[in-house]
């Protein structure tokens, strides 16, 4: 014989050698005991499940959010590390952008002040924008002052710029 079948000939054998009054107590016990699992399992489970089904939609959001940071961390990171520039050091990388992207720079004034450098001269209008950009992506640099006046002939235009690695203003 098997183990099981072994178990279920033994309590056959004690079930039936017990009088019909002990097995009625005995079944009205298991039926207590399964009564009283149920009250503390089950009911209990089904309530934590309610609460948790209601905490689905919080709990997506949440991760969608998370998900959405992860990326931005991760752009952020991805970003060059931007140091603080003397006047300078601005003015030679605005003389290096320059240089890179041919902006002429023969009628320019450039003069380096306390934490910014002032620029002023003759420009392309679209070509000044391309340096901008660049400054802007290349070394944080950005136009913390701008005056564009249009000059004489078409797309050109005279700059008076205060430029900076601050936060733009007026």
């Amino acid at each position: 014989m098997k183990p099981v079948s072994q178990v279920r000939t033994r309590l056959g054998v004690w079930w039936r050698a017990r009088n019909a009054r002990e097995q009625s107590l005995l079944l009205l016990a298991c039926a207590l005991l399964a009564g009283a699992a149920l009250q503390a399992g089950y009911w209990p489970m089904q309530d934590w499940l309610k609460r948790a089904r209601s905490e689905v939609p919080t709990l997506s959001a949440k991760a969608r959010l998370m998900t959405e940071m992860q990326r931005e961390i991760q752009r952020l990171q991805s970003l060059p590390v931007v140091t603080r520039l003397s006047p300078l050091e601005l003015e030679r990388t605005f003389h290096q952008s320059a240089a890179k992207l041919r902006f002429p720079l023969d009628n320019w004034r450039l003069a380096p002040q306390s934490g910014a450098l002032a620029l002023s001269g003759p420009a392309d209008f679209d070509h000044w924008v391309l340096l901008l950009s660049a400054l802007q992506r290349e070394a944080g640099i950005r136009a913390l002052q701008l005056q564009v006046r249009a000059s004489g002939q078409p797309g050109q235009v005279e700059i008076n710029a205060l430029l900076g690695q601050g936060e733009a203003g007026g």
